[in-house]
């Protein structure tokens, strides 16, 4: 099963547990009110922290990615009402991220295949690492640009990689 698999499907929201620190409170009584994805945002994420908590890394990675995408189209559906929630939970997100075995190690492999071939095509690189799912490749080239150690150009239906300078 891919790593994108698990996004299929919606959830129903339950009343979520408090957050911590200075992170989403998920008990914020103007949630209730919200659309139907705000409570899946608030179900994702209070699942993604509860994996982190207990160290399933792989299962809060999807929860994380479920939640931003609710946010995000919490966010469309009420014209903008929740760009402050949508911008926390992707910072938690790419929080997360720096501390994911899979984002680290996964990236360990695949930066000196990019520095050694600068202006691969991110099709040529899927080819290049078999043994690591398309999909993972994916997520840890998205957010190495969106950290700024790689560039990721737009070419065509693909991307040209290079290591930052």
């Amino acid at each position: 099963m891919g790593f994108f698999d698990f996004l299929k499907g919606s959830t129903a929201a339950t009343p979520p547990a408090t957050g911590q620190g200075g992170r989403i409170d998920l008990n914020r009584p103007e949630y209730r009110n919200g659309c139907d994805r705000v409570g899946d945002g608030l179900l994702h994420l209070q699942r993604a922290r509860e994996a982190v908590s207990g160290g399933n890394t792989d299962y809060a990675r999807i929860c994380y990615l479920k939640a931003s995408e609710s946010w995000k189209q919490a966010n469309e559906t009420e014209s903008g009402k929740w760009a402050r929630e949508l911008e926390a939970v992707n910072k938690e997100y790419a929080a997360f991220v720096e501390t994911d075995p899979a984002y680290r190690n996964g990236l360990a492999a695949l930066l000196p295949i990019i520095q050694g071939n600068p202006g691969i095509l991110q099709t040529d690189l899927y080819k290049a690492c078999p043994g690591i799912e398309r999909e993972t490749v994916s997520y840890i080239l998205y957010f190495a640009a969106s950290s700024g150690v790689i560039e990721r150009t737009k070419k065509g239906r693909t991307y040209e990689l290079r290591a930052a300078r």
